[in-house]
């Protein structure tokens, strides 16, 4: 199955639940209708990869108590609530959730379709979704974004605040990725064109209450 959006091409792989972690099909299974997982830990599928939590994306707005609820009635509990809420399960352990508020601006849309929230990341190699359908799993992603995370390269899909396009960039860095100068130099010029008082207001919007970025 392949869809065209924004000049990326997607494909779906279907995959046997009993090939993925048990914890991951085991919240796939409490959101299915929902949510789907979105980034690195549907990208780990796929591409051998280290997820540090799963990044739950809402299809609607009005699901995001729905979702709550569901991850709450598998064991976890709610720690913080910031751009994202996240919650820990400790018996049996799992990877940490974090439920990504829905939202909309001038530059991004944290809800809706697997790839109209796909479309959305600062990165190829970020394009990855995971949603639960009978006994298998569905992972959307970008034939492109597939090549880069093989290789660990980063190249921007031009979607995205600067801001944090370039936090991301500084993120997956750190995950051993590597970016291609042109694309990093695309995003320079990008946040060079704004005036200071819009990136003034962009940097104040991208921290949180007590100071740091979200991730």
């Amino acid at each position: 199955m392949k869809t065209n959006l924004k000049g990326n091409d997607f494909v779906t792989k279907t995959i046997e639940t009993g090939t993925a972690p048990a914890n991951l099909v085991e919240l796939m299974r409490a959101v299915s209708g929902l949510a789907f997982v979105g980034g690195s830990g549907a990208r780990a599928l796929v591409v051998e990869d280290n997820p540090g939590d799963y990044d739950l994306f809402l299809y609607k707005p009005e699901y995001l108590h729905d979702v709550i609820a569901a991850v709450k009635s598998i064991g976890y509990r709610e720690r913080r609530r910031k751009l994202a809420a996240t919650f820990y399960r400790q018996f049996p352990k799992s990877l940490p959730v974090q439920i990504v508020l829905p939202a909309k601006d001038e530059h991004s849309q944290t809800y809706g379709t697997v790839t109209d929230v796909l479309s959305q990341f600062a990165f190829r190699a970020q394009q990855f979704g995971a949603y639960l359908l009978g006994d298998y799993i569905l992972v959307t992603y970008s034939e492109a974004g597939f090549r880069d995370a093989i290789h660990k390269r980063l190249v921007a899909t031009g979607a995205g605040s600067p801001l944090f396009v370039m936090y991301s960039a500084l993120k997956y860095a750190g995950k051993g990725y590597h970016a291609a100068l042109a694309s990093i130099g695309a995003i320079m010029d990008d946040w060079a064109r704004y005036d200071p008082d819009w990136r003034a207001a962009e940097i104040n919007r991208a921290r949180w209450p007590h100071g740091g970025y979200r991730s």
